[in-house]
């Protein structure tokens, strides 16, 4: 399992091969030290790791400044484990808003996938929160009640979501489930009779970059 570092790295690596300098000033300019534990010996650790991992390659530029770029083994890491975060809804993991930061690294077809198995797995967290609060002599309602209105608000947020990249991206439906089984427990999304406003009801989407085909 990646760090949330190790995840930052693979990721800027990913949108460009880069060297160490240039994967330290994204950082800066990306205000990850807010969140994420990382010097400058941190960083070069990290880098040898992943490279052992064999995850990145190593080359040297013009200057023989080293030069890290992502191998195949290394996208299909990074993939699953962007994936992997997207779909936890709360309580099951706290680390969606870093797969949300690097959702490039995905195609729309993978996030769409991600995000619905996140809902349905939210929605039966919400079944299992209701059920509970309709018993009045459990002690626990008071903690339900706050999990049931934190689960609630992630449903809607999530419901939004979901409609502005089917907006984005038409074509998604839940024919691009990537399973069968993901195909019978996915219901349709319910769509809006007025159009969204999405300057309104979101002001960011993370847009995968060009070179990144639709799936």
């Amino acid at each position: 399992m990646l760090t949330d570092l190790e995840l930052t790295i693979l990721s800027m690596i990913a949108e460009s091969q880069r060297t160490g300098a240039e994967i330290e000033a994204l950082i800066e300019q990306r205000g990850l030290r807010d969140w994420l534990l990382v010097g400058q010996a941190s960083l070069y650790y990290v880098l040898q790791k992943l490279e052992r991992m064999e995850v990145i390659h190593r080359s040297l530029a013009d200057d023989n400044a080293p030069v890290f770029s992502l191998t195949e083994a290394g996208r299909g890491v990074l993939q699953t484990a962007i994936a992997d975060l997207l779909r936890q809804p709360i309580g099951l993991g706290e680390r969606f808003e870093l797969g949300l930061a690097n959702v490039t690294a995905l195609k729309p077809g993978q996030v769409y996938d991600a995000l619905l198995v996140r809902r349905a797995t939210l929605r039966s967290k919400l079944l299992g929160l209701e059920q509970a609060l309709n018993n009045p002599a459990d002690p626990g309602n008071l903690l339900y009640s706050h999990s049931l209105a934190l689960a609630r608000a992630e449903m809607t947020w999530l419901e939004t979501f979901l409609e502005l990249w089917l907006e984005r991206y038409p074509a998604l439906d839940e024919d691009a489930a990537s399973t069968p089984e993901q195909k019978r427990n996915i219901t349709q999304i319910h769509r809006r009779t007025a159009p969204l406003n999405p300057a309104k009801q979101m002001q960011r989407i993370p847009r995968p970059r060009p070179d990144s085909a639709e799936g």
